[in-house]
């Protein structure tokens, strides 16, 4: 069975890679793409502790 992270998983984002452009959105100050872009990240590996707290931040900000 192919892991969320297997590079053979074609056309698949990885979770490095949504956490690296949620990383850019939460920049940008586009809190709520970030925040939607971390959740896809933690759906393939929930074990990302800094998407969790990052997402976080990004939906209390996108909130405010």
């Amino acid at each position: 069975m192919a892991g969320a992270n297997d590079p053979t998983t074609a056309g698949e984002p990885t979770a490095e890679a949504l956490s690296a452009q949620a990383d850019e959105r939460l920049t940008a100050k586009r809190y709520a793409e970030a925040a939607a872009l971390y959740e896809r990240a933690l759906a393939l590996d929930d074990q990302r502790v800094k998407d969790w707290i990052t997402r976080a931040g990004a939906v209390a900000s996108a909130a405010a």
